[in-house]
Formats: structure tokens, C-alpha cells, sequence
């Protein structure tokens, strides 16, 4: 009958070699996880973040609200003009991976929107051509600079919009002389504040935006 053996092992190193060496094995795994990951991470946010921007408020307001006839923008345009925009954004994204250094772990640096918002600004529609009987001459209105970046700074004064059906060049109102005008402020955004931070910013959208990330992770560690 054979006799049952001890198996020994020997480890020569110190706890605090062995620390960096695990340390080190997870880092290398963790960088290749995250470089598999980028892309599928990117993808996955640029599709949460057109439906984000593209169902918010104002631009469901700019299809087809009160704010397309203050801003006298045809239905044509306002459906199409908050279509590219949601695209724009979510095209913006972009997903940088940042490899470990000294104690730093590494990372995600996820990219969404240039703060300068040139590229939503320069879509097609973002402004409206119409003749003003005030001035007796034609004047275009960037209606979408005013409603992403100005605030509440007044657009028109003397005049005030009246909604009226079947009135204006929309058919839901028109300028009416007293008061003034300005993007309402439930809309009106700043260049920190606006319609696009505000879609991005809420907890739904933050919690999928987070489990995208940690399920692609995951995937891709080995």
C-alpha cells in the first residue's frame, strides 16, 4: 500500500513582493479588458444617448409643442432638425482608455459633447428664415443657439407671442405688440446648463450608462 505524501511549497518571496506582483498580474488584465471593451462600451453609450437627447422635453417640444410655433419652425423642420441633433451628439462620443501609472490603476475616460456645442450648432435647421413686417426685411433667427446657450435673454422686445390655432406661419400663434419675447424658461438652457446636459445628467440614463460599462467589463476579463 503506498504511503500517503506531503506536498510542501516554498514561497521565497516577501508579502510585499508577492503584493506587486498580483498587483501587477491584475493591472495587465484589467488594461486588456478594458482595451477589448472601448468600443462596445462606445457603442452602447452613443445609442442611450440619442434616445436620451432625442425624447427630452424640448425636443419633443421642437417636433411638435408650443415651442416649434413660438420659434416658427415648419413641422418638416422640427422633426428633422431634433433628429440630427440627438445623431450629432451621439455621434460625439468617444471612449479613451487610460493605462495604469505609478499607483493609478488605469481607466475609462468616457467623452460625450465639445463644450463649445459647435457641432450641434452647425446641423441644417438649426436656424429660420422669415420676413419681419416690423423691419420690412428678412431675418434669420438661430433659434437653436437661443434655446441651447442664451438663457432667458430677451429675443424680441415689444412684442409678446400669442398662441392662437390656426394663426402665424406654423398655425399656432403669432407676435402680438406689447411685452417682449424670450425662450421660455422651462426650456431655455445655458452653455452649462442646456437641453443636452440635462438629458445626460439623469439618474436613468447614469445607471445604464453604468451597467453597460461594468457588463462589457466583465465579458472581456480573463
Amino acid at each position: 500500500m503506498a504511503k500517503r505524501g506531503k506536498i510542501s511549497v516554498e514561497l521565497l518571496d516577501t508579502s510585499a513582493q508577492l503584493e506587486k506582483i498580483i498587483l501587477s498580474t491584475i493591472k495587465k488584465s484589467f488594461l486588456v479588458a478594458l482595451q477589448k471593451s472601448s468600443k462596445k462600451i462606445e457603442s452602447g453609450f452613443s445609442g442611450l444617448v440619442y434616445n436620451a437627447v432625442y425624447n427630452c422635453v424640448e425636443m419633443e417640444q421642437v417636433r411638435g409643442g408650443s415651442l416649434r410655433h413660438e420659434l416658427g419652425l415648419p413641422s418638416s423642420q422640427g422633426s428633422a432638425v431634433s433628429e440630427q441633433i440627438a445623431r450629432t451628439v451621439s455621434q460625439s462620443v468617444f471612449v479613451e482608455v487610460q493605462k495604469p501609472r505609478g499607483k493609478n490603476s488605469g481607466g475609462l475616460i468616457v467623452n460625450i459633447q465639445p463644450t463649445n456645442f459647435a457641432n450641434v450648432l452647425s446641423v441644417s435647421g438649426s436656424t429660420v428664415d422669415y420676413f419681419s413686417k416690423r423691419n420690412k426685411e428678412n431675418v434669420t433667427l438661430e433659434w437653436l443657439d437661443w434655446l441651447l446657450t442664451r438663457g432667458d435673454a430677451i429675443i424680441v422686445g415689444k412684442f409678446h407671442f400669442e398662441p392662437t390655432a390656426g394663426r402665424g406661419r406654423t398655425g399656432g400663434g403669432r407676435m402680438e405688440k406689447g411685452g417682449s419675447w424670450k425662450i421660455n424658461s422651462q426650456f431655455s438652457g445655458t452653455v452649462s446648463d442646456n437641453f443636452i446636459s440635462r438629458a445626460l445628467e439623469g439618474k436613468s440614463i447614469r445607471g445604464k450608462m453604468t451597467k453597460i460599462i461594468e457588463q462589457t467589463i466583465k465579458k472581456n476579463w480573463n
